[in-house]
């Protein structure tokens, strides 16, 4: 009786001195015992008075299992160092310790004969429903299969008979329904996206261009939203809705509208630079505003290249037949880079087919020549001719290229650009007459078709590379920096006041150091 007495005296100790601890009466310290040098002390705190010192109580506390521990010197540390030891053996083993999960595999493999299944029902698929090979990779199509991966585990775990395919799949009506849903979830996210970005955005882009389904003739006009925050370029589709009625210049422009207050933007208070092709309704609607740079240049080239310079068009002509005729024939193994055919819808496929011929022109003619045809093409085709074009469309490549970039901002580069073509078609005494002919076409088209605003002017003078307007006169250079100090005060970047006081100050400044020079 006595033996079981004094074990429950010690366990009431023992919570008697965890409630003192939680008190804050009784406080733990690192501090090991001077009689005892022991390495499991080092998991052991002494528990002693929170106001004296040197009163220690006789247990201790396992920094481990947080375990309230008796000790007293006289009776040893034998027990103390067996269940610091325990403990220890316990943490090791639960960290070494691994799941089942462990030892299952996460990526289960898949047999090459399950693959070959996948591949002819996605080929199937493609075949079938006349859909691109490429849709395979969409993220639609792969949450789709997902979708029924997963469902086929459960129906597994379930061991239930396995559904059929039109069992599973819903209903195009279904389909139809739900993309409505969701179309009205993802807009209600962008309008409150956009609100927030809104918030430090002062400047934003709408571009927007009509296309024709040639299936069933009908029109669309497709609406994007462009503008910069934090230094990177976002781009949203706004919408691709059906366009009814004549497509004129007002009408456009109202859809637009509608479209920016569906999103709660407002284009009365809202800064919005609009930008278009050069299609006459756009122009004709939009007025004033910019419009695409790239595709002007491209109609210019479609244009000055076509029956207007008939000995241009006659060898592009003759150009195109000998890459078909390489490409019917197989010809092109024979060389180190096949030929390349134009495509009227791409840009700067008319530049990639000359620059093929170009540089395989030699093995061209040898091939042709051993098949006795070089009468019908190569003779046709005026070498020296072929080089300087080559060369011109060139610089039309590079320009597109780089104002078409979306990464970047590249309104300052319209203007040098448009300057330095207008050079590179500069009339030379050694021109043939063809390259005259053509060089002054794109010239007059260049005019016709390139419209430059002021908004050109502000954004080269903006960009430290450009902002000398070297090719202005001093007073255009004027009107240029006044025109900007509008604009940010137009969209409140620098106050009224400011901007006037920051120009006479500079004004001052530059009259000074001109007399000290004098």
């Amino acid at each position: 009786m006595s033996t079981k007495s004094s074990r429950k005296n010690i366990e009431q100790k023992k919570k008697q001195i965890l409630n003192l601890l939680n008190a804050g009466t009784l406080i733990t310290t690192e501090e090991a015992p001077s009689s005892s040098n022991g390495e499991f002390w080092s998991n052991l705190l002494r528990i002693r008075q929170a106001n004296d010192t040197d009163m220690f109580e006789p247990f201790v506390q396992c920094n481990i299992c947080k375990q309230i521990l008796s000790y007293e010197p006289k009776n040893g540390t034998n027990s103390l160092s067996q269940h610091v030891h325990k403990c220890l053996k316990k943490t090791t083993t639960s960290k070494t310790t691994k799941s089942i999960q462990k030892y299952l595999k996460k990526d289960p493999s898949v047999s090459l004969e399950d693959k070959q299944k996948i591949t002819i029902a996605c080929a199937k698929f493609c075949a079938f429903d006349m859909q691109s090979f490429n849709t395979v990779k969409g993220d639609g199509f792969q949450q789709l299969c997902q979708t029924l991966i997963e469902l086929g585990y459960k129906f597994r775990e379930l061991k239930a008979a396995v559904p059929s395919a039109t069992f599973v799949l819903p209903d195009p009506t279904n389909i139809s329904r739900r993309i409505q849903f969701l179309a009205n979830e993802y807009r209600l996210k962008l309008i409150q996206i956009l609100k927030e970005d809104f918030k430090t955005v002062k400047l934003v882009g709408v571009s927007s261009d009509l296309w024709k389904n040639r299936y069933t003739s009908d029109n669309y006009l497709t609406i994007n939203l462009h503008y910069i925050k934090d230094k990177k370029p976002i781009t949203f589709m706004l919408s691709t809705l059906l366009f009814v009625g004549s497509k004129t210049g007002d009408n456009i422009v109202r859809m637009m509208k509608n479209v920016l207050i569906s999103y709660e933007i407002d284009p009365e208070e809202m800064h919005i630079i609009y930008l278009t092709d050069s299609g006459p309704n756009f122009v004709c609607g939009l007025k004033d505003e910019v419009h695409l740079r790239c595709h002007g240049l491209n109609l210019v080239l479609q244009y000055s290249l076509g029956e207007l310079c008939s000995i241009i068009n006659s060898m592009i002509k003759a150009c195109s037949e000998l890459v078909g005729h390489f490409k019917r024939c197989e010809l092109n193994a024979l060389l180190s880079t096949s030929l390349k055919q134009q495509c009227e819808t791409r840009w700067n496929t008319i530049h990639e087919m000359l620059q093929s011929i170009e540089f395989n022109f030699k093995p061209v003619e040898d091939i042709l020549f051993s098949r006795k045809e070089h009468d019908f093409y190569t003779d046709r085709i005026d070498e020296g001719l072929l080089k300087d074009l080559t060369k011109l469309l060139s610089y039309f490549k590079i320009a597109s290229e780089q104002l078409s970039s979306d990464q970047e901002p590249t309104l300052h580069l319209v203007l040098p650009w448009i300057n330095k073509l207008k050079s590179y078609c500069e009339i030379k005494i050694n021109d043939s007459e063809a390259m005259k002919q053509v060089k002054k076409l794109i010239l007059e088209h260049i005019q016709q078709k390139i419209w430059l605003t002021q908004l050109h002017e502000i954004a080269t003078f903006l960009h430290p590379l450009t902002k000398n307007l070297a090719s202005f006169s001093q007073c255009e250079r004027d009107h240029v920096h006044q025109a900007t100090r509008e604009m940010l005060k137009t969209v409140g970047i620098i106050p009224p006041q400011q901007s006037s006081i920051i120009i006479t100050n500079k004004t001052t400044e530059t009259k000074q150091k001109k007399k000290e020079t004098i």
